[in-house]
């Protein structure tokens, strides 16, 4: 499930910038295809960094998460132009730090932790030994 739609990236930097990385055939407007392929994939980068820190899907996304991903998308649109091409890599950049840092755990959501996958204290069962005094004398 994607974390951001392409209304975020209208709401978030105007229409403007998706019709100029991605306009359509007639270039009246935003290929929906590329931009939905561009949100599945940075939702997908973001699920590596998550992962076995939260549990996923999320019940609730975060607005610094929907961001992260609108950044990430935006990045991953191919075009052909250059402008605007600087502030977007380091949008991503940015929002590529962010992800690192919560799947590290530097940087915490207020979301449900992951389940634990083991890895915890190990146990011994050493039950007694059968011959009286042990393995002592050999």
């Amino acid at each position: 499930m994607p974390y951001a739609a392409a209304q975020d990236i209208i709401d978030r930097y105007g229409d403007d910038l998706l019709y100029s990385l991605a306009p359509d055939q007639d270039g009246e407007t935003y290929d929906a295809e590329i931009v939905a392929q561009a949100l599945a994939d940075a939702s997908e980068e973001m699920d590596l960094s998550l992962r076995g820190r939260y549990r996923l899907p999320l019940a609730t996304v975060p607005g610094v998460l929907v961001r992260a991903c609108v950044d990430l998308a935006l990045g991953l649109i191919p075009r052909n132009a250059a402008e605007d091409g600087d502030l977007i890599q380091k949008r991503a950049k940015q929002a590529r730090e962010l992800l690192r840092g919560l799947a590290r755990g530097d940087q915490k959501l207020d979301l449900e932790a992951a389940p634990s996958q083991g890895g915890g204290d190990i146990l011994y069962d050493n039950p007694p030994s059968p011959w009286p005094g042990g393995l002592e004398g050999f």
